[in-house]
């Protein structure tokens, strides 16, 4: 096999690679999380100071949001994950997880953004690993008793996505 035809199959090789991990994906072998899995625990700092234990919210709905500053469709979401606090706070528990970016870069981004939802650091990824998928934006809901009521992978702009996601954490409010 000639040097150019070696060199063109590693290029192949890496964007196939590239074009499988998608935005943000990070599968791994343990595979998705699904419809009626206990929801993975975890803990969380907050860039409000204080911290998010997922076992402490149960007997509410939590939505569980992944994200980044450099995602376009997970920027696009933000406003309608802030409507829905503004509107069921008081009735749901939300965390915006950003992946796997670093403090300062979060810190910068929320700056001026007034966000009044929990974000969440997951610098090292724990979170996200323990919640594998295709690409961000992700969500996932969980119930009242702890179990994964749906997840979302992708958005569908804010006004949508707001829609979607309201029936999702109503069905699972009154299961």
């Amino acid at each position: 096999m000639s040097k150019k035809i070696k060199v063109l199959a590693m290029l192949m090789g890496l964007i196939m690679t590239l074009s499988l991990v998608g935005c943000g994906g990070n599968k791994s072998a343990s595979g998705e999380v699904k419809v009626g899995d206990e929801a993975p625990e975890f803990y969380a700092d907050l860039t409000n100071g204080k911290s998010f234990i997922l076992s402490e919210n149960k007997g509410k709905v939590v939505l569980i949001n992944f994200w980044a500053t450099w995602c376009g469709p997970c920027v696009e979401e933000l406003p309608a994950i802030e409507k829905l606090q503004k509107e069921y706070g008081d009735k749901i528990e939300i965390v915006a997880v950003n992946y796997g970016e670093d403090k300062k870069t979060v810190d910068e981004f929320l700056k001026d953004k007034n966000y009044t939802f929990k974000v969440a650091y997951d610098e090292n990824m724990d979170i996200c690993n323990a919640y594998p998928s295709d690409g961000i934006p992700y969500l996932v809901v969980v119930d009242k008793e702890g179990k994964v009521h749906e997840t979302m992978v992708g958005s569908a702009g804010a006004d949508e996505q707001y829609k979607r996601v309201l029936r999702s954490l109503t069905e699972a409010y009154e299961k």
